[in-house]
């Protein structure tokens, strides 16, 4: 992985100097009250009685009713009958251990005191060991089969893995072709029935894999965007059954792609693999290789546990340490999660299914292998809800720690409602795959910062978005859809493993059928595939965003408009600044069919009119100037061409926070005005004054190295 990241990294050096301004303290969000403040309020809508818990002078034969009758544990919380309108609230500063079962309706848990916020958590530490075979050594400890989250000296560890992530290609290893056996064939072939265990009817099979025995454990790609972390159930010749190691059941769960031929596969998650610190295998005993590290484990699967019930307020609690989630729930209505933090989760930190009338707001989620939020309510009456003023940071980057089958895996958000859905104003950063995964209509995307995501995984984006349903023939679509004045930036794309030979990343992607979307004053820059890439057939609206990509080796596409099975509709791409250095990039790749269907592709900033930098697709493909894309389609005609300046004379200032900022005297914007600010959360794309230079011969690489201010 380091191999990768310094590559990677290096294609970042952009064509042109960023100025950065984002305040990713909390304060910058648009609220004026403190925390306490905030747990007052919500303290001040108890209606019921207020019980106190102190894990270092509590008593659980006390009353519970004030501080100084505290009760101590959680298993007294988790044992008494409370009454609607109760509150439970745990001492700052303290730490309990174990777990919440939420089982009584219109609670709410918060906290009391001064100090640190209460912790909640799973871990335990391994005080000894025995045995030491060249560094790794073995303790017996009680913990879950799955267990999926270690800690050494504070920082998360790994399963042992066959091939190390900066070993060639990533340690990544070839298998021959992905192949379905289905009943009568696997009865004919193994003289037995498979097991049905996905919504097929069934088994994965995989060739290439030289013979390995039963229960053997490894990873693989099976297309740029998953790792499947599987379990061998049979083998036969050079044919390897195999099935998900687990998988959990909240909704959501991913499917299997078939036919892809030549990818990646490691051996993964065996005892006979540990080679590095920190690397471990849990099998009859728990395996590390460790010197003096400190070493813990989490011996609790969920810290909170919220299924079913509904009015449930979680506030001003730190969840540290969970095997899989730090709360979970289904079926839930009028839940608020505010304040919290989650870190050192094994899946996800907050993970809801069937989730309705929710708000999840200033919570802090880091360190976890799967998603940070997963809610999943794709179906009616599960709509409204709010999140916000969250920070999202480390998610998904181990590969095969964050594999738990699901659709939101190795993403820092996957969140859809069926209607209602608002997100804004998070910070969401360092992110194996997407940084937020969304859907549902009735949705307002806007004001987030999403920077460094698919780190892990490629052909996805910082806002990705899926969809393809139909019904009796008949295309379904989530509508009303506004997505607006993100910053999004740092697609990197990861292609070991796989058979691309290329990174793909993208800042916006709308993939499979989608459409009935405004996308406008966005902010995209130093994405390695697309800044707006749209699978799409009607609908859609691409305006006044500002699109610059890497530099100018990357193959990158400002616009993409693809779409090889329906028509395209009414789509309308005008107005956007698309920044282009070279002809390895495109202002605008088409490759639906028609060349363009109804709507229109006008009024847009460009950089580089003298290059074929408009791309058609389908066949047959071609490249073409303005001037021959204008004759071809008849659109274009009111582009506006932008002056070439070199890598110096061009800045892009974005402004994160919630008041204005000066702008850089002696530039000008895309207009030639002066600009004197830029107001809170928005970006300027700026010229030098009076500094338009010859631009470089088409196919000369323009390379320059970024500054962040």
């Amino acid at each position: 992985m380091k191999t990768f990241l310094s590559i990677i990294f290096a294609c970042f050096l952009l064509s042109f100097t960023v100025t950065e301004s984002k305040d990713v303290d909390k304060k910058h969000y648009s609220r004026t009250y403190t925390k306490e403040d905030a747990r007052r309020f919500i303290l001040s809508k108890v209606t019921g009685v207020t019980y106190y818990v102190d894990a270092t002078n509590g008593n659980d034969a006390s009353a519970g009713t004030s501080a100084g009758t505290a009760w101590k544990t959680l298993s007294k919380v988790n044992a008494f009958n409370f009454a609607a309108g109760d509150a439970v609230l745990f001492k700052c500063g303290e730490t309990f251990y174990g777990d919440i079962k939420v089982h009584d309706a219109s609670m709410t848990y918060s906290s009391y005191g001064t100090g640190a916020d209460p912790v909640i958590t799973g871990l335990q530490t391994i005080a000894s060991y025995s045995g030491n075979n060249n560094g790794v050594y073995e303790a017996s400890i009680t913990a879950d089969s799955t267990l999926n989250l270690v800690l050494i000296n504070g920082a998360l560890a790994q399963k042992a893995i066959g091939a190390n992530p900066d070993s060639a290609n990533g340690g990544w290893k070839k298998y021959t072709a992905i192949v379905k056996v289905w009943n009568d064939t696997l009865t004919n072939i193994l003289g037995e029935d498979s097991v049905v265990t996905r919504r097929w009817t069934c088994k994965d099979s995989i060739r290439g894999i030289p013979s390995v025995p039963v229960g053997y454990r490894f990873i693989h790609k099976q297309n740029d965007w998953s790792i499947f972390f599987n379990k061998v159930t049979k083998q036969v010749g050079d044919t390897t059954l195999f099935d998900f190691v687990h998988k959990l059941n909240i909704g959501g769960n991913t499917g299997r792609d078939i036919n892809k031929n030549g990818w990646g596969w490691k051996p993964y998650d065996q005892l006979a693999c540990i080679d590095r610190t920190g690397e471990f295998h849990y099998s009859d005993k728990f395996y590390i290789k460790r010197t003096t590290e400190t070493v813990q484990y989490s011996a609790v699967d969920t810290l909170f546990d919220n299924s079913t019930y509904d009015n449930t307020t979680i506030s001003g609690i730190a969840f540290v340490g969970g095997n899989q989630f730090g709360i979970w729930g289904t079926h839930a209505d009028n839940i608020t999660i505010s304040d919290c933090s989650f870190q050192y989760m094994g899946a996800e930190g907050v993970a809801f299914y069937r989730l309705s009338n929710a708000l999840i707001t200033n919570n802090t989620f880091s360190d976890i292998h799967a998603t940070g939020l997963y809610v999943q309510s794709v179906s009616s009456p599960y709509n409204n809800i709010t999140v916000t003023h969250n920070i999202v940071t480390r998610v998904g980057k181990m590969e095969g720690m964050g594999s738990w089958g699901m659709y939101g895996d190795y993403s820092g958000m996957n969140i859809t409602a069926f209607t209602g859905l608002t997100c804004m104003y998070n910070y969401v950063d360092d992110i194996g795959d997407c940084a937020i995964k969304w859907n549902g209509s009735n949705v307002e995307i806007a004001y987030n910062w999403l920077s460094r995501f698919c780190i892990i995984l490629q052909d996805h984006g910082g806002l990705y978005t899926y969809w393809d349903m139909t019904n009796n023939g008949n295309n379904e679509y989530f509508r009303n859809r506004s997505i607006h004045h993100n910053f999004i930036s740092y697609a990197y794309g990861h292609n070991e493993g796989t058979g691309t030979s290329y990174y793909v990343a993208n800042c916006i992607y709308m993939d499979g059928i989608n459409g009935y979307t405004d996308i406008y004053e966005n902010y995209c820059w130093g994405f390695t595939r697309t800044g707006i890439n749209l699978n799409m057939d009607s609908n859609i609206t691409v305006r006044n965003n500002i699109i610059v990509p890497g530099d100018s080796f990357t193959v990158a596409r400002c616009v993409a408009v693809r779409q090889f099975g329906p028509a395209v509709k009414n789509v309308l791409v005008s107005n956007n600044i698309c920044i282009i250095d070279g002809v390895n990039q495109t202002v605008l790749a088409y490759s639906a069919n028609p060349v363009i269907g109804s709507g229109t592709y006008d009024s847009n900033y460009v950089q580089r009119y003298d290059l074929p930098v408009w791309f058609k697709e389908n066949a047959p493909a071609a490249k073409y100037t303005q001037a021959q894309w204008l004759s071809l389609t008849g659109y274009g005609s009111n582009d506006r061409l932008l002056p070439y300046t070199g890598p110096t004379q061009r800045r892009l200032v974005t402004n994160w926070s919630n008041s204005p900022i000066a702008a850089p005297s002696g530039y000008v914007d895309v207009n030639g005005n002066v600009v004197s600010s830029v107001g809170a959360y928005r970006a300027v794309y700026l010229i030098k004054s009076n500094t338009i230079i010859n631009p470089p011969n088409p196919g000369d690489p323009v390379k320059l190295g970024v500054r962040v201010q």
